[in-house]
């Protein structure tokens, strides 16, 4: 100031001194004080502290608008003091910021004695979103893309998928590369993928179901015969698939059943469990080798003459009340061979007596009586004899059976005389030797009957 002429020399504040007669007067300057500044992007006004989201590399051009206390308006962007906090994520220069990496930075417009703030995000992600968040797999080595995308702050959106960060909870389940998932072994495993501090999963599921359905509830076979299994796995997703081939099979017993990829083949008689396992699910099927719930025999006894033959028909009935024949499988033993033998249910009557047939067959046995030469009646054929001495005689055993029929049963009687001095017999043909009486009798079956002879 000169003379009371003032002149303005740059932005500030400043109080000026005139002295007269020993009393000073003071006024106050200011020089392109602002009452307020205000930042705007775009022609509009940011708060102070107000935040923007850029992504790296970009230019913003911001503007800095001073208001004086008369009210005019300036534009001092350019004559302003522009500054950041952070300038490896944001620098500025005249108001024109220039986003260098991914962070957050504050930027400071200074003018006079003011000054206002603006808050920078530089690539910052709000979400990420996938396009799966969930993946099956049916087989090993299946491969299957899953895209993640990021949204900004900004409300950009872009495709992450090659710069994420994946990663896998198992990779003998799953692996994965730049959101390319491959199934590398049956089980389930978390798929994680990271971008710009935020995290997303994907659950992975191999081989999996939600249940295994057999074909079969239970299996009722024969030695050396085969069944086929069926197994179906069910998932919310895929619907019904047919993993007969895919599954793990087991059986509590090789000796009873084995199976191979669902094939089942009977080699001995007993009880088996088969287990089919897949996808974390496991599902069993009883299997019954020659197991009979009962057996039934078609005749409940028999009544034979000695040579006689017959056939016996063995039934089986199993558990699900299917029928099968099984007599020639069975295994047939008679109490006394003397009396009757057995071969596969074929019956040979031997000897007269009383016998019994048993047949065994999957843990149950049935036996029938067999009665052979079962007699009614048994006479001969003449009841008093006289004879000279050295004369010979044929007399005739005959036997009556239950069944009413009549058989000559001489030569199969057992012949006896009570005095071989006088007589003896044998086949029936009486044979004297002496004068004097005797008792000639003969017995089959269980019976004897008799004649007297008279030698004179």
């Amino acid at each position: 100031m000169q003379k009371g002429k003032v002149t303005a020399y740059a932005v500030g504040h400043a109080v000026l001194s005139a002295v007269l007669g020993g009393k000073t007067a003071k006024i106050t300057v200011d020089v392109d004080q602002a009452s307020t500044l205000t930042v705007s992007r775009q022609q509009a006004d940011l708060k102070d502290g107000e935040q923007i989201n850029l992504q790296p590399g970009v230019y913003e051009q911001l503007k800095l608008t001073s208001t004086f206390a008369d009210g005019t308006k300036v534009d001092v962007t350019d004559k302003a003091v522009w500054t950041s906090k952070l300038a490896t994520v944001a620098d500025v220069s005249k108001g024109n910021v220039h986003t260098i990496d991914k962070g957050e930075t504050t930027i400071t417009a200074s003018f006079g004695d003011r000054s206002v703030t603006v808050k920078v995000t530089v690539g910052v992600v709000s979400s990420l979103t996938l396009s799966d968040s969930k993946v099956l797999f049916s087989e090993e080595g299946e491969t299957k893309q899953v895209k993640v995308e990021s949204s900004f702050k900004d409300g950009t959106r872009k495709d992450v998928s090659s710069e994420a960060e994946w990663s896998t909870s198992s990779d003998k389940i799953a692996k994965v590369n730049e959101g390319l998932i491959k199934a590398t072994g049956s089980g389930k495993a978390v798929i994680t993928v990271k971008y710009g501090g935020q995290t997303e999963t994907i659950n992975v599921e191999v081989q999996q179901a939600s249940r295994l359905a057999m074909s079969q509830k239970q299996l009722i076979m024969a030695s050396g015969t085969d069944a086929q299994l069926q197994l179906t796995a069910t998932d919310s997703e895929r619907g019904v698939d047919d993993v007969t081939l895919k599954a793990e099979w087991s059986t509590s017993s090789d000796k009873v059943a084995d199976v191979v990829d669902g094939l089942v083949t009977a080699y001995g008689s007993g009880k088996a469990t088969i287990t089919a396992k897949y996808g974390g699910k496991t599902v069993t099927v009883p299997v019954e080798v020659d197991v009979a719930k009962k057996l039934v025999v078609n005749k409940k006894s028999l009544s034979l003459k000695s040579g006689g033959t017959d056939t016996l028909v063995l039934t089986a009935v199993f558990s699900d009340n299917s029928e099968q024949d099984v007599t020639a499988s069975a295994d047939w033993s008679t109490a006394n061979y003397n009396i009757v033998d057995v071969d596969a249910g074929n019956i040979t009557a031997v000897g007269s007596g009383k016998s019994k047939l048993t047949a065994k067959f999957g843990g149950k046995s049935i036996s029938v009586p067999v009665t052979v030469d079962e007699l009614k009646y048994f006479k001969l054929n003449e009841r008093n004899v006289a004879l000279s001495v050295g004369e010979t005689k044929q007399v005739q055993a005959i036997a009556t059976y239950k069944d009413g029929t009549d058989g000559d049963v001489t030569v199969s009687g057992v012949w006896k005389s009570s005095n071989t001095k006088v007589a003896d017999v044998k086949d029936g043909i009486i044979t004297t030797y002496g004068k004097g009486k005797a008792t000639i009798s003969v017995k089959f079956a269980g019976k004897t009957t008799s004649l007297q002879l008279t030698v004179k």
